[in-house]
């Protein structure tokens, strides 16, 4: 026989049956799978821990997260690394109020979980081993057990499924003030109290029946339900499809009974309402953008409000002028109506001079004033008593409304102030922009007319190896006043783009600042100025300004007075600077006209601006090899 069975013809596809894939042989602390044996369940990465998902891993027998413990009485299977946690079935959640999701267990994951010392509420955490089987089935507990753990994962009160029946299950008990006893309730009724009653934990061997179903208790009847009564409704196994059907048989005499009721009252609320028209404006925006809107009740005039000014978000409230929240019709006409008279009054106290002297002289008497005293305001219960042609009358313009998505109201003040700030920064802009073109045009005057003189310049010795000869004067030689100009110009352009540059950072969106570049994250302006010096002559340093490689040497050129144009950018170390990006403003740089690299250090002296910042003395005094500013 044990020759057949080794060499018996296999079957073509060499599959193996799915009824083989799901059996499991238990040995030597291990759960095997039977069609794989060098697989075992155990728990994947180092440190379990509770919600961890137990997987099929390769088999190591010393490997103490793969090795299980069987406790035949409770029916559960220990972690041999940390017994406190069992094999345990994920239950899927349960949506409050969500009817219509039928739950499935059948593709359930098999997870770590904290063992509960419990005989009733934790039927996911029993397994049933099945030696001759080789097959662990889940749930292997008592119907009552698979009643209470349902009751808890749905957040039913354990009463309906057990009545008065004390079980060992998870509980909270509520100290009562007066009274010497504890009253016990299931975890569904602990969920509703909370925040009204002070809850405590159970010991675990503690055993008992909720105390929302009994009438003695003062406790809620309802307990975690809406309308039903917890001590009316029976959820246990055998009689639930019966109380599903009388509930569902109730509802539907329920909503017959009510149906006709509720329709004519539509119809005769409809008959009678009057519209109303509103000019809805963004809540913001002050008078800008207003949009007319005539409906007969606050849902549709939302609605409307929605659709008309092309919100992101539903509407949900509407503020008058004052700011005050409009939440139903009546209350917009009740405003609308004591706006008119307030209106009215103001018309007629600013019309009658007479009548004000009169006041006056009563004033000075010690006499109040009538007018003094405010208004009585109309209400929404006064609106009957209006005169319904001089209701319609005041109704027949549009109520300025602002509609909110749920911000709070932004006062009109506010934004007419926030209004004008902003137009006051473009003027100012606008005027900065203007000066800097003026500036421009005039430095392009100046260089046009010194290129047009053609004033040869003077040819004067030095005692420098490396520049024996300089060219002084000629029309060559850029004047203070462009330098000036030049300066004014390259600081106001600098300026603006540092502006610029805050504004976008402020304006960019939080979803484009999720860069992969960190580097991105900065935004540098374009204009940089840098600290510059021509090479080997440590005399004079300034400033210079451009947007990038080429205008910085262009700049370094006219502003160092060189004899030739400055083509490579060194480092106060020598390094060259190739790329944009390397240099960094107010940086110090030497300048060269294509030869190589000359030290500075040991200079008898150096001639820096005034204004140079204090942060650069140090790099000034390296430079020179001593101290200058002492």
């Amino acid at each position: 026989m044990a020759l057949y069975n080794n060499y018996r013809p296999r079957s073509k596809n060499g599959r193996t049956p799915q009824s083989s894939r799901q059996q499991f042989d238990f040995c030597e602390g291990q759960i095997v799978n039977v069609s794989f044996p060098e697989l075992a369940l155990g728990v994947p990465g180092e440190g379990p821990q509770a919600g961890t998902h137990i997987q099929l891993v390769q088999k190591n027998p010393n490997d103490t997260r793969q090795r299980w413990i069987l406790r035949e009485e409770d029916r559960t299977f220990h972690l041999l690394s940390d017994p406190g946690l069992v094999l345990a079935v994920s239950l899927p959640k349960i949506k409050p109020g969500d009817t219509d999701t039928r739950v499935h267990l059948n593709r359930c994951s098999v997870v770590l979980q904290k063992y509960k010392p419990y005989s009733y509420g934790v039927a996911n955490q029993k397994w049933g081993w099945m030696a001759d089987l080789k097959v662990l089935s889940a749930f292997y507990t008592t119907e009552t057990d698979q009643e209470i753990t349902a009751a808890n994962q749905a957040a039913l009160c354990t009463y309906s499924v057990t009545g008065l029946e004390e079980l060992h299950q998870q509980g909270f008990y509520i100290t009562r003030p007066g009274h010497s006893g504890k009253m016990t309730v299931c975890p569904a009724c602990a969920r509703a109290l909370r925040g009204k009653r002070i809850l405590n934990k159970l010991p675990p061997d503690a055993s008992f029946c909720c105390a929302s179903g009994r009438q003695d208790s003062g406790l809620s009847p309802l307990g975690p339900f809406k309308s039903l009564s917890v001590a009316k409704t029976n959820l246990s196994t055998a009689e639930a499809e019966s109380t599903l059907a009388y509930l569902q048989e109730m509802l539907t005499s329920l909503r017959k009974e009510t149906s006709v009721q509720t329709i004519a009252q539509e119809v005769s609320a409809a008959r009678t309402q009057s519209p109303v028209k509103i000019l809805a404006r963004r809540n913001g925006l002050g008078y800008e953008g207003g949009q007319l809107v005539t409906a007969t009740t606050m849902s549709m005039l939302l609605s409307m409000c929605t659709q008309k000014l092309q919100l992101s978000r539903a509407a949900c409230r509407l503020y008058t002028a004052d700011g005050r929240p409009m939440l139903t019709v009546p209350q917009l006409k009740a405003w609308a109506v004591n706006a008119c008279f307030q209106e009215h009054e103001r018309d007629s106290e600013g019309s009658q001079v007479q009548m004000d002297k009169e006041e006056e002289d009563r004033v000075e008497e010690g006499k109040t004033s009538p007018r003094a005293e405010l208004l009585p305001q109309v209400t929404t219960e006064d609106l009957d008593t209006v005169d319904e042609t001089l209701l319609a009358l005041i109704l027949r313009n549009p109520i300025d409304v602002w509609v909110s998505c749920g911000e709070p109201f932004l006062p009109i003040h506010v934004v007419h102030r926030r209004q004008r700030l902003l137009k006051e920064k473009w003027l100012q802009k606008e005027k900065v922009l203007a000066d800097l073109d003026i500036k421009r045009h005039k430095m392009r005057h100046l260089q046009g007319r010194r290129f047009a003189s053609l004033t040869p310049g003077s040819m004067m010795p030095t005692k420098s190896p490396t520049q024996p000869v300089v060219v002084e004067g000629g029309w060559t030689e850029v004047t203070r006043e462009e330098v000036k100009l030049m300066e004014d110009v390259q600081n106001v352009e600098v300026h603006l783009s540092e502006v610029e540059a805050m504004q976008a950072k402020k304006l960019k969106p939080f979803l484009n600042k999720l860069l992969k570049n960190p580097r991105d994250l900065y935004t540098q302006p374009s204009v940089k100025r840098v600290l510059m010096y021509l090479n080997g002559d440590a005399k004079e340093v300034s400033y210079v300004w451009g947007k990038n490689i080429n205008e910085l040497l262009a700049n370094g050129t006219a502003r160092l007075h060189m004899s030739r144009p400055a083509e490579i950018l060194y480092t106060p170390d020598g390094k060259e600077l190739s790329t944009w990006e390397e240099i960094e403003r107010d940086m110090l740089i030497c300048v060269s006209s294509g030869e190589s690299f000359i030290s500075t250090k040991g200079q008898p002296y150096l001639s820096v601006p005034r204004s140079t910042p204090l942060s650069f003395r140090d790099k000034f005094n390296q430079l020179a090899g001593r101290n200058l500013f002492d």
